[in-house]
């Protein structure tokens, strides 16, 4: 029985479009019985092994040698239309989506997940008035398959030591009243529900004169960041790429410790969060599939 996908969705920054696969779904567009190819399965693996000289097979490959190559995803759509100006016009809304980068959702029972590659175009060569078939290949060269869903943390400075009381020329008047005490989130934990490794992507916003240092609580290891940190500015780390960078400037150089942190499938992330000023720390973590 063919894998077909509930729905997918074509994305280029704000255009969309969406190809249902139930054909109770009034639509202009849909998923074939053919279904989808290449979306669950793993691409073609490329691992190098040697074989033995002596004995049966070949040397043992540890997990870090199992690579994949793009992840090649492939479906047929049918373009309907109450006539053939209509079918026309349908198939130009999809070869808009050529020679771009566009975003590719799957949704499949409640789970929705996605990729990001270059899209091809086949007309088929049958005409009929009120409908066309379009067959459609994806090319992702990332083949990590992201959920939609994400599961996300908030840190904030814990207050800055140095403080203490000061008092203007003023007269005080006891009891002091103190306010309302402010609880402050320096940790967090994010989970990773996919089936491989998970990177975060992790940004810091507001106004940390001294920079920051974020924590992997299980490993120790840090990531640090040794200048100020500016209102309208933020520090954005992607841990996959191993790069930070601010309103689109590349600022990886400022990172005095770059231990990026990792979350390995169906486990847990915990972080700390240290910096004197005001601000946030976001942690983002997609469940990761391949």
């Amino acid at each position: 029985m063919p894998n077909k996908a509930r729905q997918i969705i074509l994305e280029y920054g704000d255009d969309s479009i969406a190809i249902q696969g139930d054909p109770s779904i009034q639509s202009d567009f849909y998923i074939t019985d053919e279904g989808i190819e290449g979306w669950f399965s793993n691409p073609t693996a490329k691992v190098s092994s040697s074989e033995r000289t002596t004995g049966d097979g070949s040397h043992r490959v540890v997990d870090s040698g199992v690579l994949y190559n793009s992840r090649t995803v492939s479906f047929s759509v049918y373009v309907i239309g109450k006539d053939r100006t209509e079918v026309v016009d349908g198939i130009k809304k999809l070869l808009y989506y050529s020679k771009k980068i566009v975003r590719i959702y799957v949704y499949d029972a409640q789970d929705c997940t996605y990729c990001d590659g270059y899209v091809k175009f086949d007309v088929d060569k049958s005409w009929d008035v009120n409908y066309a078939k379009v067959s459609v290949t994806v090319v992702c060269q990332d083949p990590v398959r992201l959920s939609k869903e994400v599961s996300s943390g908030y840190m904030e400075p814990s207050p800055d030591p140095s403080g203490g009381l000061q008092f203007e020329d003023s007269i005080l008047v006891f009891p002091l009243k103190w306010g309302k005490q402010t609880v402050v989130n320096n940790t967090c934990t994010t989970h990773n529900s996919g089936t491989i490794v998970s990177y975060p992507i992790i940004t810091v916003s507001g106004n940390f004169p001294n920079g920051f240092s974020i924590t992997n609580q299980e490993t120790g290891e840090k990531l640090s960041y040794s200048e100020p940190v500016n209102w309208g500015s933020p520090i954005i780390m992607d841990c996959s790429k191993r790069t930070a960078s601010s309103n689109g400037v590349d600022v990886t150089r400022n990172l005095s410790e770059r231990g990026f942190p990792s979350v390995p499938p169906k486990s847990d992330l915990s972080l700390s969060f240290l910096a004197y000023g005001v601000g946030t720390c976001e942690v983002v973590v997609h469940d990761s599939y391949i």
